[in-house]
């Protein structure tokens, strides 16, 4: 039996984590401790579990595998510290702190699970964009070899935390009602608009969310080769991240091929590409869905026999984070 522990409990990932954890996945559990701020202590936040405790380093003696739900400030002050206090610890970092270094696996398990072995203790999670477009894009690499991406994203206000979420159900409601909508969280207020930008601008022009898509996937896909671009866009509803890709192969891409393989993956992989009946992926299919679903799948009319177009959704704090951390929590718990 496993005992687990979750710093950032009280946070949106954290309580994913933690439902899956006691009620989703027959993980061998023995144990399960909670960690968050000083606010969040002592509140019910997950079934089963009636109090939270602050986060403090001695207390982690107990802790077999520790899920980190924080940001890369404090998973690159403490991570380290906890990694050498307790030498029988493994850490499972949701944080951007240690995705690029060479020598921690940044994991998607569907992909590239075999880089995690017994002596691995920190795995990092992807950026929840990343773990579900990779998805969506393994399969063609495997088969046709991936050349190019153009990414363009289009990301739901959880991706910015419940903070997020609460600031666009409140302003829509004073759009509604006063015809005037504020901002906090965002750069511009987000009911009944769009923003062209998610995190920090680098100096060239991308932003942090978009260099974070580019670096990890290459990391994933273990090709270095492959070009990619990628716009991210924060859009006004609660959950779920969708992707419009566009790729170029070094092989002809044959169709019926890779509808054969996304067959194999029908417990991660939803095709809804019916356009007859008007189905495709969208946010409202895949919000609490442990799939992602893929579809307009179709020849680019760039790229030709090389390339193809498509469309992803994902539910990002489920899929692309919560459930890619429990499912490497269950290949640390079988080695």
């Amino acid at each position: 039996m496993t005992r687990f522990g979750i710093i950032g409990a009280s946070g949106i990932v954290g309580r994913e984590i933690n439902k899956l954890l006691v009620s989703t996945h027959k993980v061998p559990i023995s144990s399960i401790k909670l960690f968050a701020s000083k606010q969040y202590l002592h509140r019910n936040i997950a079934p089963n579990v009636n109090n939270i405790d602050k986060f403090n380093i001695d207390k982690l003696n107990d802790i077999d595998i520790l899920f980190s739900c924080v940001n890369k400030t404090f998973s690159k002050k403490y991570i380290p510290e906890i990694l050498d206090k307790y030498p029988d610890i493994k850490i499972i970092d949701n944080s951007s702190a240690f995705r690029y270094d060479d020598n921690v696996p940044l994991v998607v398990p569907e992909i590239n699970s075999n880089i995690i072995n017994k002596d691995t203790r920190l795995i990092a999670n992807p950026n929840c964009t990343t773990a579900i477009s990779v998805l969506a894009l393994h399969p063609i690499n495997e088969l046709f070899n991936i050349k190019k991406i153009i990414m363009s994203t289009y990301q739901s206000a959880s991706g910015a935390g419940k903070a997020g979420i609460d600031e666009l159900i409140k302003e829509t409601s004073n759009y509604l009602e006063f015809g005037k909508a504020n901002n906090q969280v965002f750069q511009y207020s987000l009911p009944f608009n769009i923003i062209p930008h998610i995190d920090d601008f680098h100096d060239n022009k991308y932003t942090n969310e978009e260099m974070k898509v580019v670096k990890e996937t290459k990391k994933i896909l273990n090709n270095n080769n492959i070009k990619i671009s990628c716009t991210a866009v924060r859009i006004p509803i609660t959950r779920s991240h969708s992707m419009a890709i566009t790729l170029e192969t070094e092989k002809k891409i044959d169709y019926e091929l890779l509808s054969n393989y996304y067959k194999i993956f029908t417990d991660v992989i939803k095709v809804e590409d019916d356009i007859i009946n008007n189905k495709y992926p969208m946010p409202i299919i895949t919000t609490n869905k442990k799939e992602i679903a893929v579809g307009r799948i179709r020849k680019s009319l760039i790229y030709d026999d090389y390339g193809c177009d498509m469309f992803v959704c994902g539910d990002q704090l489920l899929r692309g984070a919560a459930l890619n951390s429990v499912l490497i929590s269950k290949i640390l718990t079988d080695i």
